[in-house]
């Protein structure tokens, strides 16, 4: 599982109820690992991760959630089901960043091609849309 606790100056602390023990911000039945960090200009958190779905088929998906100030949020399925990749590929090594309007940018490998290829999403305030290069 994932988990996350902060410094608050003087102990590490949870950032809600169970971030840090039981099922973390991941909480599911599946192997969760890898997980990358970036921060909001507000200073609020935004984790990915590879998350194994333990199913036949290899089932590798890149997950996602964010931190609201109150508690960990999916960002339009991004910790759920497929997840932000949501292929039958083998999605791993997220990478994470903020663009410089403060969205978040997720990359990727991903084999559903038949060979390991990045991909790329970036969270427009409502859906994980493609990003493409100009």
């Amino acid at each position: 599982e994932i988990y996350i606790r902060r410094w608050n100056g003087a102990d590490w602390v949870e950032m809600n109820s169970g971030s840090a023990y039981g099922g973390g911000i991941s909480d599911d039945f599946a192997q969760s690992s890898d997980p990358t960090l970036a921060f909001f200009p507000n200073g609020n958190p935004i984790v990915a991760w590879v998350n194994y779905s333990g199913s036949e088929e290899e089932q590798w998906d890149i997950f996602a959630r964010r931190w609201d100030g109150s508690s960990w949020e999916e960002m339009d399925g991004s910790a759920s089901e497929g997840g932000i990749s949501d292929n039958l590929g083998v999605s791993v090594e997220p990478s994470l960043i903020l663009l410089p309007q403060g969205s978040p940018l997720i990359a990727w490998m991903d084999d559903t091609d038949g060979g390991y290829e990045i991909y790329a999403l970036r969270w427009d305030g409502s859906a994980w849309v493609e990003e493409g290069i100009n």
